[in-house]
């Protein structure tokens, strides 16, 4: 296979075909590095991100080399979180947002909008016990919403 050739159909994918193939002293290549140094740094401080984070508004452009583009929503990515209406909601640290390129394809640019809060909503809290309520019923999820209407209460005043 000719390096120089290879047709990535991911992101982590291309970010590693580039770290092999672009020399380091390239402005292309240095400004993808910075670009994944900070994504790291960002997602991987716990101290940064000790909360859960809902993201709203997801918008995904990948454009190719010859200008065709790929577009996705939140409604077609797989996370790591759960998806609750139209807004992705993550729980842990390590918030991931994955998605597959229908073909390989030269990537010439990625465009990424998305609004952020770090916090969840009443109405998905409500809704993510509800999901993860055992069928019976159980001792643990009403347990779950009787502490969670209390601390509710108590921030409240």
């Amino acid at each position: 296979m000719n390096d120089k050739n290879y047709n990535p159909s991911s992101i982590n994918e291309y970010f590693a075909w580039l770290e092999r193939t672009v020399s380091p002293d390239t402005a292309l290549y240095q400004s993808a590095h910075a670009y994944m140094e900070q994504t790291r740094k960002s997602f991987a401080n716990p101290e940064k991100h000790d909360g859960p984070l809902t993201v709203t508004d997801l918008v995904i452009r990948i454009v190719g080399e010859n200008d065709a583009s790929v577009d996705y929503t939140a409604n077609n990515v797989k996370i790591n979180g759960e998806m609750i209406e139209d807004r992705l909601v993550f729980l842990k640290n390590d918030p991931q947002i994955h998605l597959n390129l229908p073909e390989p394809m030269k990537i010439s640019r990625i465009l990424i909008g998305f609004t952020l809060q770090q916090k969840l909503s009443d109405e998905d809290i409500e809704i993510f016990l509800k999901r993860h309520k055992h069928k019976d019923g159980s001792i643990f999820y009403r347990g779950a919403r009787k502490l969670y209407r209390m601390i509710k209460k108590i921030f409240k005043k």
